[in-house]
């Protein structure tokens, strides 16, 4: 009897042990009405960071349409011909900043290394091919055929192509790209405006070379502003010195002295003019300028009247 009793009480509590088990499960199943909340919340601000994300991807690949060194390769058409003289490594690297531009995360350490200097290079995507404009894959099948045929050439030898076209003012073997790696562009690539190249001058110069570009914006009005860009003799860019307007007669006067004379208007106030004007005249005022190189570039600016000289 007294052992029936103990399996009974036993049998009792492990009953109650089940019970008990069982009753925390549901509990941990139920969920609050704050948690509901809480996990709606949560989903609501997951797809609103993703949102963002895609917004913000957006306007980062809209903004770099207009970034790099070689943006215009993503603009307008060019053939073979438009390359030459460029390297098939620096062709290489105009090829892959077109994929850089849309987020293409590179794989090889190079470009890698290379666009992740770049300020505006964000990687989003391992493959951009249906980002490319027709415009841009005419172009990479070009720069593709060019790394094939091209021969390697390094920066300073390129200067110094360009540097003889320049002095021989024979431009007929001048490439687009080679123009625009040494500060010449073409309105079509420059919507600023276009810059030529005028003269070679301080030939003599031990480490660096100065070129005369002349600047114009395509407009009947608008004035030619005459600049000069300084390079080393490996070609590579240094600073550039505002001349003036409607720069001539530009006279060497020894191997460090250079005069020129321009022109510049200066607008009248309505003050100074007839009431009954249809139009204020701007005043012609001329003025001088000596460039002298010594240790720098020294540029002497004066008026010397408002009459032609």
């Amino acid at each position: 009897m007294k052992q029936n009793y103990f399996l009974y009480i036993a049998l009792i509590l492990v009953l109650t042990i089940i019970g008990c088990s069982n009753n925390e499960k549901v509990k941990s199943n139920e969920s609050s009405p704050n948690q509901t909340v809480f996990r709606k919340k949560q989903k609501k601000d997951s797809i609103s960071l993703k949102a963002k994300v895609y917004i913000d991807t957006l306007a980062i690949l809209e903004r770099n349409k207009s970034e790099g060194e070689y943006q215009y390769i993503s603009e307008y058409s060019f053939s073979t011909d438009d390359f030459g003289f460029i390297s098939p490594s620096e062709l290489r690297l105009i090829r892959n900043e077109i994929f850089a531009r849309h987020g293409y995360i590179f794989k090889s350490e190079d470009l890698k290394t290379y666009f992740n200097n770049q300020y505006w290079y964000r990687p989003f995507y391992s493959n951009v091919n249906h980002l490319l404009t027709e415009i841009e894959k005419e172009n990479i099948a070009t720069l593709l055929d060019c790394e094939k045929s091209n021969q390697e050439i390094s920066q300073k030898e390129q200067f110094m192509v360009y540097v003889s076209m320049i002095k021989k003012q024979d431009f007929s073997g001048l490439s687009i790209s080679l123009a625009a790696k040494f500060g010449e562009a073409s309105l079509i690539l420059s919507r600023a405006g276009a810059y030529e190249p005028e003269k070679v001058i301080f030939e003599n110069s031990n480490d660096k070379i100065f070129i005369i570009y002349r600047a114009f914006y395509g407009c009947d009005d608008c004035p030619d502003v005459y600049l000069i860009r300084e390079y080393d003799k490996d070609g590579n860019f240094k600073t550039t010195y505002e001349l003036g307007t409607w720069l001539g007669d530009f006279k060497f006067e020894s191997d460090s002295l250079v005069t020129a004379v321009g022109k510049s208007y200066v607008r009248k106030s309505f003050e100074e003019s007839e009431p009954d004007d249809p139009e204020v005249l701007p005043d012609t005022i001329y003025y001088k300028i000596r460039l002298t190189n010594t240790d720098y570039l020294d540029i002497e600016k004066r008026t010397v009247g408002n009459n032609a000289l």
